[in-house]
């Protein structure tokens, strides 16, 4: 849960700007998924997209980067980078 792109990615499905099903095959492509790691994440963002609360989507991923010792170092206004696709 170390790999800054899997937080961009996760970042971009918290703003709704993937789905989940391409959000857990590009975490598979790149080798950072186990679906049990994440689980308790995805069910906090799952909540939040029924409430279509996407800012606390944002706070949600970015606490979690957080008590990882992660950060993306963009200001909530500042546009989350895309990753590179390879």
């Amino acid at each position: 849960m170390d790999d800054l792109q899997v937080w961009c990615y996760m970042m971009q499905w918290a703003k709704g700007e993937i789905k989940f099903i391409p959000l857990t095959q590009k975490l598979a492509e790149i080798g950072h998924y186990k679906h049990e790691d994440w689980k308790s994440l995805f069910d906090e963002l799952f909540n939040h997209s029924e409430d279509d609360d996407v800012v606390g989507a944002i706070a949600t991923v970015e606490t979690v980067m957080r008590a990882c010792g992660l950060s993306l170092g963009l200001e909530p206004s500042d546009q989350h980078p895309m990753p590179s696709e390879s």
